[in-house]
């Protein structure tokens, strides 16, 4: 159940503390004059039902409102200014409210200005003020969190589209990759066949077999840059990138040899949003750099919830032997890595530390859950 459909809100106490402070004014305005025939105790127990009523007017608005105008044709009603900024702020349908409303008051004005009992105008004048003030302020109220969901979501837009172009970026390079090393090795094979063709190859079978290798080299290339732009539409794709997986990654580079310390202080979502996405990115790539380039060396992962923004590091110390194991790249690279942090709006670092290890960090924009 959502919190604005929940049996018991802060909103709901406001609305009825609001009511019962109106309520306390109404009996000291009216009591003892001849607009009201009714004794103290009798006044004080309408104003009381008015709160009650006002406890139900975030869930039931309009008839919450209808039923505080209706009393207030006959009594004087301290939760209908309290109703009415209820009425104005979680009504669903704007305009009937604001009809409703502005109907109700003028009516209730007339029939309490000609109806057969003492007028009083300063009060009347004064409780009618008070509503319509309680209905705008509601209205106001309900006009600004609209514009803060709208902001909310262009924000959410143009980040999505920023991570889009950081995609988009990666699948052109990975092209631009495959055409570099495709080219270069088809060159060697044409260069390859005219040599035979114009009987300069020493040898037409061992320039074959040399034709032989290189085509399969290049076909080894192709592969090996198509089954990564699978894994990057598989992943965004389907934003299956979360912080439980970042467990994983660790183990799995463990398993190589490399001991690895996690430190996680963050909390994952459902789905998974574009920062904690990116930060599993970035975990993937700094483990395998520290497997690569720094074997047996100590590593520390570190993640961390901030206000507004998740940290990121993945640091290792100086490595302790030459490497031994070729890993595959995740397939992103650190140049890769912080153009998608910067694309989303956040900061990356990374270079050699002091001890002359290697730390890559980001700190990356996250939207308040």
């Amino acid at each position: 159940m959502s919190a604005r459909r929940a049996l018991v809100a802060p909103a709901d106490g406001a609305v009825a503390a609001v009511a019962a402070a109106f309520g306390i004014l109404v009996l000291l305005a009216f009591e003892g004059t001849a607009f009201v025939h009714l004794s103290g105790l009798a006044m004080a127990g309408i104003q009381l039902a008015g709160v009650v009523i006002a406890v139900l007017a975030r869930r039931y608005p309009l008839a919450a409102f209808s039923a505080c105008l209706l009393v207030s044709l006959v009594v004087p009603l301290g939760a209908l200014p309290a109703t009415a900024y209820a009425l104005a702020r979680w009504h669903a349908r704007t305009r009937p409210a604001v009809a409703l409303a502005l109907v109700g008051l003028v009516l209730l004005s007339v029939v309490w200005l000609f109806g057969e009992r003492a007028i009083a105008v300063d009060r009347i004048s004064t409780y009618v003020i008070v509503s319509v003030l309680g209905w705008a302020f509601g209205a106001s109220q309900r006009s600004a969190e609209t514009a803060a969901a709208a902001q909310a979501a262009r924000e959410e837009a143009e980040r999505a589209r920023r991570a889009e172009a950081v995609r988009q970026d990666e699948r052109d390079r990975l092209a631009r990759e495959m055409h570099d090393v495709v080219a270069h090795r088809i060159s060697l094979m044409v260069l390859d066949a005219n040599r035979i063709e114009a009987g300069s190859a020493p040898s037409a079978t061992a320039v074959a077999g040399e034709i032989r290798s290189i085509g399969q080299a290049a076909l080894d290339d192709m592969r090996e840059v198509l089954g990564r732009l699978r894994r990057e539409d598989l992943d965004d794709g389907l934003a299956r990138q979360s912080l439980t997986e970042v467990a994983v990654l660790v183990d799995s580079v463990r398993a190589v040899g490399q001991p690895v310390e996690l430190v996680l202080h963050a909390h994952s979502r459902q789905p998974p949003d574009l920062a904690e996405r990116t930060a599993v990115r970035i975990v993937r790539e700094g483990l395998t750099n520290a497997a690569r380039h720094a074997p047996g060396a100590a590593t520390v992962v570190d993640i961390a919830d901030a206000p507004g923004s998740m940290l990121v590091e993945v640091r290792n110390e100086a490595p302790t032997s030459d490497p031994v194991v070729a890993l595959t790249t995740g397939g992103h690279g650190l140049v890769g890595m912080r153009e998608r942090v910067e694309m989303i709006g956040g900061r990356w670092h990374d270079g050699p530390t002091e001890t002359g290890g290697f730390v890559v960090r980001a700190v990356l924009p996250r939207a308040e859950a």
